[in-house]
């Protein structure tokens, strides 16, 4: 896995948001080892060495231009990219990202299955990380402070309904579920009132 991160981190400075320079091969290796880690003891657990390359490589990629571009490649990418985020350990470092995509959802985006897919994947991270009670994660989601105010602006991407209504009803429950960080609960119940009918 250490050396997959470190072919990750190599094609980095050349991604130019297509499968040509094989990063989604090599974010895609490191989901299936991370499943086969979850789900089967004879694999892992992977050491605090795998996880800081991870991490290394998560940064650089994070810091690519070209990771949002609105084509099916790049969203296929950074789908597994996020992916891979989505583990102990390694969430607490990479909000801002998921920011970014909640933020970046258009109309254009949003006609796009592949975008959606990328867009969807932000929600499964959101989920267990709270779900999984991963601390570290809670208290980067408390720091940062700006979940609350994203997530209720999600709810409201009127060009997702009806065809893609589950996008939004996947915004309102992670809404909810921030309100398991006691800082975010007064903001959470306002934003429900706001978006629900009473």
């Amino acid at each position: 896995m250490q050396t997959v991160f470190l072919a990750i981190q190599e094609r980095i400075p050349t991604y130019d948001g297509t499968y040509s320079g094989g990063l989604h091969q090599l974010w895609y290796f490191a989901h299936a080892a991370y499943y086969h880690e979850f789900f089967d003891a004879a694999v892992g657990p992977f050491t605090d060495v795998t996880r800081d390359h991870m991490i290394s490589a998560s940064r650089d990629f994070a810091a690519n231009p070209r990771i949002y571009d609105q084509n099916d490649e790049a969203a296929n990418i950074l789908a597994e990219w996020l992916i891979d985020l989505d583990n102990p350990g390694v969430r607490e470092h990479f909000i801002a990202p998921i920011k970014r995509v909640l933020q970046n959802m258009t109309p254009e985006r949003g006609s796009s299955f592949t975008q959606l897919w990328a867009y969807n994947t932000a929600f499964f991270f959101l989920f267990r990380g709270i779900a999984n009670n991963d601390q570290g994660y809670m208290d980067a989601l408390a720091a940062d402070g700006e979940m609350t105010a994203i997530l209720e602006a999600a709810a409201r991407y009127e060009y997702l309904y009806p065809d893609n209504a589950y996008l939004i009803e996947n915004a309102i429950a992670e809404l909810s579920r921030l309100a398991e960080i006691p800082s975010f609960r007064e903001d959470v119940i306002a934003a429900l009132s706001s978006i629900l009918p009473v």
